[in-house]
C-alpha cells in the first residue's frame, strides 16, 4: 500500500488500524514523512469504536475515523470532505 501511495499519489487514503505486520499508525507516519503523502488525507478504519480509540486517531492527525461495520453513507461523506480538503490544500 505504501508503495502504491508513492507511485500513484492518491487524493485520499483509507487505512485499517489493525493491519498485520504494520499498524495503521505506522502507515500514517510513513505517509506523513514522504513528500508524496504529506498532504494526503488519511482516514482511519477500525472495529474499535471506543472513545479512546477515536481520540488516539484524532490526536495522531488522521483526517477522520470510521468504524466497522462500515457505514457507506458516512464513508462517502468523509471522502467528499477529504477530497475537498485535498483540493483546498493544492490551491
Amino acid at each position: 500500500g505504501l508503495e502504491m501511495a508513492a507511485a500513484y499519489r492518491p487524493d485520499a487514503v483509507i487505512v485499517d488500524i489493525n493491519l498485520p505486520g504494520i499498524d495503521g499508525f505506522e502507515v500514517f507516519q510513513r505517509l506523513q514523512v514522504a513528500d508524496e503523502g504529506r498532504n494526503t488525507p488519511v482516514i482511519a478504519l477500525s472495529a474499535g469504536a471506543m472513545p479512546n480509540d477515536i481520540k488516539r486517531c484524532q490526536d495522531t492527525g488522521f483526517f477522520d475515523y470510521l468504524t466497522k461495520p462500515l457505514d457507506i453513507p458516512a464513508l462517502l461523506a468523509t471522502l467528499d470532505l477529504a477530497l475537498a480538503a485535498r483540493m483546498e490544500a493544492a490551491e
